[in-house]
């Protein structure tokens, strides 16, 4: 599948006519399938205007409303005459639209099939999209094998089409469509997309993953469509906000997962006020400069998604706090939260490393632990926005965490946990190497670096810490099973130093990987929250 994106529906119409005209150019005796409603109409004002010679040209129409009259202003044949067959060379003997007035429409569908057949196929078919997906009339739950056949519109299909009748009770509630398995027995497939309204389906056909509820993403199953849109139906911009312990990260993200401009600052904790009126400060900052209308937010800790309330926020001064009421008042803009961990899990499943994984654990290594976790493709939240993994007991009595346990699994494993065993260490130690590296680059990067010039006690350090990390991912593996396990965090960004590390206490009992969009994961996942309110 091949994708243009046109500046507009303009643009999009003059790259339909060269695909069109070179088509005829190279065949004059192309048999060329074609659709009608708005998104054609530009195609056809370009076609008309063009010099190309249509006399040898065969056309079938994808289909007809029933009962309908070739007469009536609302018919297809109708639209076609006016729009094309009579402003071009073409025989209109060699013209051909579904039979409206068929008293045995199953009969017409299958005579329909057969003249095409006889045609020898459709060499181009060019095609629009409904806002469902729906191609031709076939609507979501449409067999991808269909032939030409009668359906029934759905009410979504009847309002879009309404705007052509008096009022939508005259639009008919039948049709006779080429079926799906018909549009992809053509040679070649185009496909024009364009609008706002039509980004939901582009989408589904996008992500690649063929799905009878959106007939457009049939198409998948074709080795030769070219996809035409304009920027209104591909572009779909949401800001996603990543809050941590130390650094707050914000971007604009577009529907499909590509970061168009991000920032980061360091977190304001000094109260709750000064901390909101910074979230709201970076919303504002990018809804001046973005056509967005939602912002998504990822923060650590307990999070109600739904009622937008922050239970418990370890590291910030929101705990208690209904962030999404705070920020209605401060910002133009609807707000959606979630776990951070949460955010990013979708974010990798979706377009980083866990892509199509149902059973994932994910493991946002930083000032503590976050965890976010797929079960059978659906995200697991737990009671009251629980599932933290990170304060799961991996030592019992042990070290007092902020959560008023002891022994957390984030006291051993985290990287704050990592970067205070190093200073511990470099003040017993002081004639060591690590402490001389430690002068160049912060506690984590530093032990790894001494360990790489052979320091023991680094060395030392990072066996233990490997091992608590191990041991809490092997608790992990045994209460979820999950099919992979995705690690990020700034301590990852030692690659595969430190996934080896893991991989080797593992044993390849689950697979491990790192992030595949590393830190952009949280801005992206807080990003797709905001497809909810779209």
């Amino acid at each position: 599948m091949k994708l243009e994106i046109l500046k507009n529906a303009k643009e999009v119409a003059v790259r339909a006519k060269e695909i069109v005209g070179g088509a005829i150019t190279e065949n004059p005796e192309l048999v060329l399938g074609l659709p009608t409603g708005s998104t054609p109409e530009g195609l056809y004002r370009e076609l008309s205007a063009s010099t190309l010679d249509f006399s040898r040209v065969k056309t079938f129409n994808l289909d007809e409303y029933y009962p309908m009259q070739p007469t009536d202003p609302q018919s297809y044949r109708y639209f076609m005459n006016s729009h094309l067959f009579n402003n071009v060379n073409l025989d209109m003997a060699n013209t051909h639209v579904p039979d409206g007035t068929a008293a045995d429409p199953d009969a017409a569908c299958t005579k329909y099939e057969e003249m095409i057949r006889e045609a020898g196929g459709v060499d181009l078919q060019v095609l629009g999209v409904g806002r469902n997906g729906h191609i031709g009339f076939n609507e979501p739950g449409t067999p991808f094998d269909s032939p030409t056949h009668k359906t029934t519109l759905t009410a979504n299909t009847i309002e879009a089409n309404a705007r052509f009748f008096r009022d939508k009770t005259e639009v008919p509630a039948h049709a006779l469509t080429m079926g799906i398995g018909t549009i992809l027995r053509a040679k070649k497939i185009l496909i024009l997309i364009t609008g706002a309204d039509k980004h939901e389906a582009l989408r589904s056909l996008l992500k690649g993953k063929i799905d009878e509820a959106w007939p457009v993403t049939a198409l998948l199953k074709h080795d030769d469509v070219i996809v035409l849109c304009d920027t209104a139906a591909y572009n779909k911009y949401y800001i996603g906000i990543d809050v941590g312990g130390t650094k707050i990260k914000a971007g604009v993200v577009s529907d499909f997962g590509e970061v168009l401009e991000e920032t980061s600052e360091p977190t304001e904790k000094s109260g709750t006020e000064a901390h909101l009126q910074q979230i709201a400060r970076l919303i504002a900052d990018f809804a001046q400069r973005y056509a967005v209308t939602a912002a998504g937010i990822g923060l650590p800790g307990v999070i109600v998604s739904e009622a937008g309330q922050v239970v418990n926020c370890c590291n910030l001064p929101l705990s208690g706090v209904n962030i999404v009421n705070e920020l209605k008042k401060r910002v133009g803009v609807s707000v959606r939260i979630d776990n951070d961990a949460n955010c990013a899990v979708m974010a990798e499943r979706e377009f980083g490393a866990a892509k199509d994984c149902d059973n994932v654990v994910m493991l946002t290594i930083g000032t503590g632990i976050g965890s976010g976790t797929i079960l059978d493709g659906k995200l697991h939240r737990g009671k009251n926005g629980g599932g933290e993994l990170g304060h799961m007991i991996t030592h019992a009595g042990g070290k007092p965490c902020a959560c008023g346990q002891k022994g957390c699994f984030e006291q051993y494993a985290s990287a704050s946990s990592l970067s205070r065993a190093v200073k511990e260490a470099a003040e017993k130690n002081p004639e060591s190497v690590l402490v001389a590296k430690l002068k160049e680059v912060g506690p984590c990067e530093a032990v790894f670096a001494a360990a790489e010039d052979g320091c023991t006690l680094s060395k030392e350090l990072l066996s233990n810490y490997f091992d608590e990390l191990a041991t809490g991912l092997k608790c992990v593996c045994n209460a979820f099973g999950p099919d992979i396990i995705v690690l990020s965090g700034g301590i990852t960004a030692q690659g595969d130093r430190f996934l080896n590390e893991i991989k080797s206490r593992m044993a390849g009992e689950t697979e491990v990987r790192l992030s595949g969009l590393q830190k952009r994961a949280g801005i992206i996942g807080a990003a797709m929250l905001c497809r909810e309110d779209s």
